[in-house]
């Protein structure tokens, strides 16, 4: 009995225009995804080709100059010279002992 009184209450529109009413209101929300889309996404295109214009602007911009080139390129000189140094002094402290067992301090012999 209930459920004839709610299918009895009257209507103010048509089945026909709800449904128009409906296929017109996803057709907008669709057209309103599609903008929100597009509009993401040139933003995004737009923020990243600002990002790398501005890297390739300061990259450009901020060289070094000969200077400053020929200066980084003697310390790396001296750096490997030091390295080379080191391991050749390390090689010759090594090939003076006959085995490479370690020695033994002197000051720490027991007395007989």
């Amino acid at each position: 009995m209930f459920n004839d009184f709610i299918d009895n209450k009257p209507k103010l529109f048509d089945n026909s225009t709800m449904t128009f009413i409906n296929n017109n209101l996803k057709n907008c929300h669709g057209n309103r995804v599609s903008y929100y889309t597009y509009i993401f996404n040139f933003s995004i295109l737009f923020i990243f080709v600002l990002i790398v214009g501005f890297t390739l602007y300061t990259l450009s911009h901020y060289k070094r100059s000969n200077y400053e080139i020929q200066e980084k390129m003697v310390k790396d000189q001296e750096y490997v010279l030091s390295k080379i140094r080191y391991y050749k002094d390390n090689v010759k402290q090594k090939s003076s002992l006959i085995t490479d067992l370690p020695t033994i301090p002197v000051n720490n012999l027991p007395d007989f």
